[in-house]
């Protein structure tokens, strides 16, 4: 309960670690609390929280395309270079699902 007071005066940077963190991870009681309270009153972080969704929606419609890309025929890196490059890519996109 002391949390979510806490909370309730914290400023907007506060929250919105707390939304961002709200997608990778499930918030507290107080946490979720206190950011719900937060964004009735607060359009700034309404709007944090509605391009944070669309930026995430964005990279995973791009990272399921990403074989659809045509391979460029003049890369100035080797094959293996360009291939460590890309497992690379992914396993740093696997990660962070």
């Amino acid at each position: 309960m002391i949390e979510f007071f806490k909370l309730l005066n914290a400023k907007c940077e506060d929250h919105a670690r707390l939304i961002s963190l709200s997608m990778d991870e499930s918030l507290s009681f107080s946490q979720r609390s206190a950011v719900k309270l937060h964004l009735l009153y607060c359009r700034a972080c309404r709007k944090f929280r509605r391009d944070a969704k669309l930026m995430r929606e964005a990279l995973r419609l791009g990272r399921d395309k990403t074989s659809d890309f045509p391979k460029s025929s003049t890369s100035s890196l080797s094959p293996n270079a360009a291939e460590s490059i890309a497992a690379s890519i992914e396993a740093r996109m696997s990660n962070d699902q």
